[in-house]
């Protein structure tokens, strides 16, 4: 298959194998970026949620 050079202009010649292989790569660093900012959300909200007195969660 051949793709556009984004640079140039050129002709490049690529397989589907790399573009592949870095699409798996990209969701797995997501993947990772997501679970650590939803650790820290969970965190940030468990902070919070003590320094109110019982009851007034989400009020």
């Amino acid at each position: 298959m051949a793709r556009w050079g984004v640079n140039d202009g050129r002709c490049i010649s690529r397989t589907s194998y790399p573009i592949e292989e870095s699409g798996a790569s990209i969701r797995q660093r997501t993947g990772k970026i997501m679970l650590t900012n939803a650790i820290e959300t969970g965190r940030g909200l468990k902070k919070a949620k003590a320094l109110l007195p019982h009851g007034k969660w989400g009020k």
